[in-house]
C-alpha cells in the first residue's frame, strides 16, 4: 500500500478505507465593564486585575487559574474562576492595541486550508483559520491580524473581481469568515486569503443560479459520519475528482471521543468536553489532505448532527444527563462556527445558533438546511435517569402517537425537527427522473426528505423491524 505524508505529517494512502458515507449525486430537472478579564490565546495567559486578587500559573496545554476574590460577589466569581480553570468556559479577549497588519508567524498558519459554502447567486461565504500549530490551539498569538481575501476569475489571479479584508481574533480562534457579494450567477471563481507575507492555497467556488433560471442540471455530493480515525477519506479524494458544483454535508463532521489504539489513524488528546478540546479536534479533522482538497474543490451546505457535540445528545440533554452539559454543548458550537464557511447569522449567542436555512439553486432544486439536534426533544422511550436513544420495540407507546410523526414533513420543512424527529437535517432535490426535472415547467422544486431517524429506532424482532421500516417510508416519502 503505497502511502504519502502531506506537509501536515498527516499520513494519507492510495488505498485505503473510507470512514465517510459519501458519494456524487446527480439532480436534474457592553455595558458594564467586568471585574476581571482575562486574556489568552495558545495556553499563553496574561491577567489583568481590576477588583479581585487573581493567582495565575502556566502550565501546557492550559493554565490553572484560581480565584480569591473577597469582595460581595466573590462566591459567584469563583464559581465562574473554577468553570474557566476547568476549560468549561472560554472568553478570550484580545489584548488591548491595534490590529497587526504585517504580522510574522512561527509556521504556515493556513494549515487548515480553505472553504467556500452557503452559495447565492450573486456570493458565497469564504473561510479560513490561522493555526501555525493547529493541535495545541493554533499559536497565531494574541493580537487581532488583518487578512487580505481576493477572488478572481482566474486561478492566476490575473482578473480579480473582488478584494478586500477581514480581521482575525483570537476571541473566534483566529477564524475569519467572508460574505462576498456582487459576483455573478452560476459562475465558477477562485479566492486566497493573505496574511502578512503567507499566501493560503487557493480555492475554488461557484454561485448559484439566478432564482428564475432552470439550469439542465445539478451534481452535488453527500457526506456524513467522517470518523478520522477510521479511514483516510477515500470518499474525499473521489469527490473532489468529481466535476461538482456542491457538497452537502448533514453530520457528524468530527466525533468527540478520546484517541483509542488500533484504528488506522488517531484522535489527540481525550474526550472533547472544552472549548479548546472542540477546537483542537476541528483543527485535527481539517489538517486531513482529502478533506483540505474536498473544500477548496467545491463550496459546501454543512448542518450537525450529534457527534459534533456529543453521541445521541437531544437539546440540552446528554446520554448521562449532565447537569453542565450547556456549557459543554455551548463550547462545541461555538468552534463548529469558527471552523465551518457559515454566514455571520449563524453565528452562535446565547439563545444558540441559527443553522437552518434553504438554499435554491434557479428553478431545479431547493435545499433546505435543518438542525435536528439543537431543539429536538428527547428520543423516545428513555430508560429513568437516562438520556440518548436505545433500542426500543413495539412496547413503546410513543411510537403510536401519530401527532409525532405525520405532521412534519406537510408543514413547510423549515418548522424546524419538532417531536422529536430527525431527518438528518437536509431536504434534497427529487432523485429521480434524472433528465429534464424542472426545465421551464414553472414548477416548484421536486424535494425529497433523506436520512430519516430519530425515533424510528429498530426493534428487536423482525416484525417490529419491518414495521419501522415501513414507516419510515411512508416519512420520508417525495413531496410533490
Amino acid at each position: 500500500m503505497a502511502r504519502q505524508t502531506n506537509q501536515q505529517g498527516i499520513t494519507d494512502s492510495a488505498a485505503f478505507r473510507s470512514g465517510m458515507i459519501g458519494g456524487g449525486a446527480s439532480a436534474n430537472g457592553s455595558a458594564g465593564r467586568p471585574s476581571a478579564v482575562v486574556f489568552a490565546c495558545s495556553g499563553d495567559w496574561v491577567v489583568r486585575r481590576m477588583s479581585a486578587a487573581l493567582r495565575v500559573t502556566r502550565q501546557s496545554p492550559a493554565a490553572t487559574v484560581s480565584y480569591a476574590g473577597q469582595d460581595d460577589a466573590g462566591a459567584s466569581r469563583r464559581r465562574q474562576w473554577n468553570k474557566l480553570r476547568e476549560g468549561r468556559i472560554s472568553e478570550f479577549a484580545s489584548r488591548p492595541g491595534r490590529v497587526v497588519e504585517s504580522p510574522r508567524f512561527s509556521d504556515y498558519p493556513f494549515t487548515l486550508g480553505v472553504a467556500s459554502g452557503a452559495p447565492l447567486p450573486d456570493g458565497v461565504v469564504l473561510w479560513t483559520r490561522l493555526a501555525p500549530k493547529p493541535l495545541s490551539g493554533g499559536g497565531a498569538g494574541l493580537d487581532p491580524v488583518r487578512v487580505r481575501w481576493q477572488v478572481a476569475d482566474d486561478e492566476g489571479f490575473a482578473r480579480i473581481v473582488r478584494r478586500g479584508s477581514s480581521t482575525a481574533r483570537p476571541s473566534a480562534a483566529f477564524s475569519v469568515h467572508v460574505e462576498v457579494s456582487g459576483l455573478q450567477p452560476a459562475r465558477w471563481y477562485f479566492y486566497r486569503f493573505i496574511a502578512g507575507g503567507e499566501v493560503s492555497p487557493v480555492g475554488r467556488t461557484r454561485t448559484a443560479p439566478a432564482v428564475g433560471d432552470s439550469p439542465g442540471g445539478l451534481r452535488f455530493g453527500l457526506g456524513s459520519c467522517q470518523h478520522f480515525e477510521q479511514g483516510f477519506y477515500g470518499a474525499h479524494r473521489h469527490l473532489a475528482a468529481e466535476d461538482l458544483d456542491l457538497m452537502v454535508f448533514v453530520g457528524d463532521y468530527i466525533y468527540e471521543g478520546a484517541g483509542r489504539p488500533g484504528d488506522v489513524r488517531r484522535h489527540v488528546g481525550g474526550e472533547t468536553r472544552t472549548l479548546t478540546d472542540y477546537r483542537n479536534r476541528h483543527a485535527q479533522y481539517k489538517t486531513a489532505e482529502y478533506l483540505q482538497r474536498l473544500h477548496a474543490a467545491v463550496p459546501w451546505l454543512v448542518t450537525w448532527d450529534d457527534h459534533e457535540v456529543e453521541n445521541n445528545y437531544a437539546g440540552t440533554r446528554d446520554e448521562v444527563l449532565d447537569p453542565d452539559f450547556r456549557t459543554r454543548r455551548a463550547a462545541a458550537y461555538r468552534a463548529y462556527f469558527e471552523h465551518m464557511p457559515l454566514r455571520k447569522r449563524a453565528r452562535p449567542t446565547r439563545s444558540g445558533v441559527v443553522l437552518r436555512a434553504r438554499h435554491d439553486f434557479g428553478q431545479l432544486a431547493r435545499f433546505h438546511v435543518l438542525d435536528g439536534r439543537q431543539h429536538r426533544t428527547p428520543q423516545a422511550c428513555q430508560l429513568r435517569g437516562r438520556g440518548g436513544a436505545r433500542i426500543i420495540d413495539s412496547r413503546c407507546q410513543e411510537l403510536r402517537d401519530p401527532t409525532a410523526h405525520d405532521a412534519w414533513p406537510h408543514t413547510g420543512a423549515m418548522a424546524g425537527a419538532r417531536n422529536g424527529n430527525d431527518r438528518r437535517a437536509l431536504e434534497l432535490p427529487r432523485a429521480a427522473d434524472a433528465r429534464g426535472a424542472g426545465r421551464g415547467h414553472g414548477r416548484r422544486p421536486q424535494t425529497v426528505l433523506v436520512g430519516c431517524m430519530g425515533r424510528l429506532s429498530s426493534g428487536t424482532r423482525p416484525a417490529v423491524r419491518r414495521e419501522h421500516l415501513e414507516r419510515a417510508r411512508e416519512l420520508c416519502h417525495t413531496q410533490r
